[in-house]
Formats: C-alpha cells, sequence, structure tokens
C-alpha cells in the first residue's frame, strides 16, 4: 500500500490498482480526443459543403436576373441597366457597385449581403431569398415524389 495524507483514495488502493485506473484514464482521455476530432472534422465538412451550396444559388439567382434582364451581365451598362430595372419594377434601389461586386467584376472579399440577394431574388418574382433559395429544394421534392 502507497501511505498518502493528500489523497485517501490512493490509500486504499494497491499500487497495480493505481496503475491500471492510471492507463485507464489515459485511454479515456485518447478517446475523448479522437472524438472530438471527428467531431471538429464533420462540423467543418458540413459548413464547407453549405458554403458551396450558398455559392450555388447565388450563381442560380444570378442566371434568373440575367434571364429576367434578357442579356447577360459583363458591363458597367449592363449593371447599370440592371439597377435601373430593380427600381423600375419593384421600387427598391440596389447599387451598382454592389451589383458589380456580385458578378465578380469588382473583386472583394465579403459574401453578400442577405437584403442584396432578397431584393434580386423579388426583382425575379419570390418573395425573398430563403423564399429563392427554397423553391429549388421543393421543386426537387416534387420531381422525387413523382418517380415513385
Amino acid at each position: 500500500m502507497i501511505p498518502n495524507t493528500r489523497y485517501p483514495l490512493r490509500q486504499s488502493l494497491p499500487e497495480s490498482k493505481l496503475v491500471q485506473f492510471g492507463s485507464i484514464w489515459f485511454k479515456t482521455v485518447q478517446l475523448s480526443i479522437c472524438v472530438l476530432y471527428i467531431i471538429f472534422f464533420c462540423f467543418i465538412r458540413v459548413l464547407k459543403n453549405s458554403m458551396s451550396h450558398f455559392h450555388a444559388e447565388i450563381e442560380r439567382l444570378k442566371l434568373e436576373v440575367e434571364k429576367q434582364v434578357g442579356r447577360h451581365l459583363r458591363s458597367p451598362c449592363d449593371f447599370d441597366l440592371l439597377s435601373f430595372k430593380v427600381n423600375e419594377k419593384i421600387h427598391e434601389r440596389i447599387s451598382t457597385s454592389t451589383i458589380k461586386r456580385l458578378w465578380g467584376y469588382i473583386t472583394t472579399t465579403h459574401k453578400p449581403r442577405l437584403s442584396t440577394l432578397s431584393i434580386l431574388a423579388r426583382y425575379v418574382g419570390f418573395m425573398d431569398w430563403d423564399n429563392f433559395s427554397q423553391s429549388k429544394t421543393d421543386k426537387e421534392n416534387d420531381l422525387e415524389s413523382s418517380n415513385y
């Protein structure tokens, strides 16, 4: 027995039991760290997938806007035209610079604001960005249910 006044539990355990307890504790810590790594990497994967889905939805919105305008948006005159048409149709303002950033004409590191996406979604006939994003999911669900 190990005499120890600081840790009464140790006094009652033989040395071989303390070694077993220590190795079990170490294995538990190792397992916990492994589980945390797995959770972290799964979270990162989900985050990456949601971001790529977000970018795909923005690209789909841009295509819908270009269909509505009747041309591809490539030049400053095109972006001015879209800004004018949005204001004319739904009576909301969207800056030409904002449109240029969204179409990649001006480089930016920021993702677009929800309000910008909602204005463009309203321009193509939806209530807002969420309604536009959900519309693809609804169409996919309708296609899947019609296949059965």
